[in-house]
């Protein structure tokens, strides 16, 4: 039986909405809006972020590089996200109406979640799964040490 998106050059038995959703929070409205580097990395390309700039970031690195590391495997992946689009090997971000929305709320600080100095084994998935139950937090951000906590307070 064959799952939508499924891909050769991931693990087998792998849940490949895992590769999907990291990808789709980096293009998300509530990161890709407040996300310098990405947006530096895209005002360089053409609004594009190579597909191997985002295989180094830690977060890609530690939860999914086991899953895979082949960039034709992750552009398979993503093929029907309406909010990541495909050329050659990079990703942009889809201008979606959830995202014009996002930029023009002057509440959306409000909204955010910031955890500072998080111990490695605290999961974002975990917080998540927690919080949905009360809340809806638009952005939830996990400071791991005090240079990043500073950062995202100057944002």
């Amino acid at each position: 039986m064959e799952r939508p998106g499924d891909t050769e050059g991931v693990a087998m038995g792998v849940d490949i909405s895992k590769i999907r959703k990291q990808v789709e929070y980096y293009f998300s409205e509530s990161n890709y809006a407040k996300d310098n580097f990405l947006l530096e990395v895209a005002s360089k390309n053409d609004g594009l972020v190579p597909i191997e700039t985002l295989l180094t970031f830690n977060s890609f690195i530690n939860k999914l590089k086991a899953l895979t590391n082949d960039v034709e495997s992750i552009k398979k992946t993503m093929k029907d996200s309406r909010i990541v689009e495909i050329k050659g090997d990079a990703f942009g971000q889809i201008e979606t109406e959830e995202y014009k929305e996002y930029l023009n709320d002057k509440n959306i600080d409000k909204r955010t979640l910031v955890i500072s100095e998080s111990p490695r084994e605290l999961e974002l998935e975990k917080i998540e799964e927690f919080l949905i139950k009360f809340s809806n937090p638009i952005r939830i951000l996990m400071k791991r040490d005090k240079k990043k906590l500073e950062e995202a307070q100057n944002m």
